[in-house]
């Protein structure tokens, strides 16, 4: 019940060595992920302007909330589903 997820723009991400050509890497360090358990953790908070799931998760699984202006918050829906494919979650924002 344990999955991992970093929020970043897209030159931080390179930098970290978590995001490549825009792919998500395979061998990455985890350490620089926030670890949550995904049965009480429905919301993550994002507060930007854009944001993009890069990982690999259902699009029925979740919405983004907020408005035209700001994305505030990834809202999980189904979180069996949602992490089903992957228990790491890479966000990126603008």
């Amino acid at each position: 019940n344990t999955a991992y997820y970093v929020i970043g723009t897209s030159k931080e991400l390179k930098t970290s060595g978590i995001v490549k050509s825009g792919e998500v890497l395979a061998d990455f360090n985890k350490d620089l992920f926030t670890k949550i358990d995904i049965r009480k953790v429905t919301e993550i908070s994002i507060l930007s302007k854009k944001a993009k799931i890069l990982s690999s998760h259902p699009s029925t699984a979740y919405k983004f909330t907020g408005d035209k202006k700001v994305i505030q918050a990834l809202q999980i829906l189904d979180y069996k589903s949602f992490w089903s494919n992957s228990k790491y979650l890479v966000i990126v924002v603008n």
